[in-house]
């Protein structure tokens, strides 16, 4: 993938979405920092060579992420296709997240109220993707984000499930990771 971020980095993308700075990427996805004309803000690009999915199948999920609407749910601002250094390639352009949950847990576990917090912002995300018939590949502390001081989920890798699907078993698994506490004491958060 570094090939293709020294070919990336620096393009320019319909909607003005210049590729600032490389974020991450491997075989499958790159990720880039630009700015969201007019005001500025920081927004991230995903960019997938459309060989490596089936890109008309990966836009309309996109276009539907787009119109979701949750205070704890990352927002999707764009999306579209484009030809950049000879590859087609399928974008999608995401609010700016200042840190995630892995980072946080990295520098010190959360306390109590924190992990209610972040699991209480949880359960209103998924159970709205739920009524939306759609779910998360992972809800793991990478797809956990802060965007100012409003916890959200990633919305760059949702899929479709059925309105029946349940998230209780990530729920859980995501309890145990960052819970400080003893497990009754992590069946008291979730309830």
């Amino acid at each position: 993938m570094s090939q293709l971020r020294e070919r990336w980095e620096g393009a320019s993308l319909p909607g003005d979405y210049l590729l600032q700075r490389w974020l991450s990427g491997d075989e499958a996805a790159a990720f880039f920092e630009t700015s969201v004309a007019p005001d500025g803000r920081r927004a991230v690009v995903k960019l997938v060579p459309e060989t490596a999915v089936d890109g008309d199948a990966q836009l309309a999920l996109w276009q539907r992420t787009r119109s979701l609407r949750h205070p704890n749910l990352l927002q999707l601002l764009d999306c579209g296709r484009a030809e950049l250094a000879g590859e087609v390639v399928i974008y999608a352009v995401f609010e700016y997240a200042d840190d995630t949950l892995a980072s946080a847990l990295a520098h010190a576990p959360l306390s109590p109220a924190e992990a209610r917090e972040v699991l209480a912002a949880a359960v209103a995300a998924l159970s709205y993707l739920q009524a939306q018939s759609l779910a998360l590949h992972a809800l793991d502390p990478d797809q956990v984000l802060a965007v100012g001081d409003t916890i959200k989920l990633s919305t760059e890798r949702l899929r479709v499930a059925s309105p029946d699907t349940s998230y209780t078993a990530e729920l859980r698994a995501l309890s145990d990771r960052i819970s400080p506490s003893t497990p009754a004491l992590s069946a008291d958060i979730l309830a």
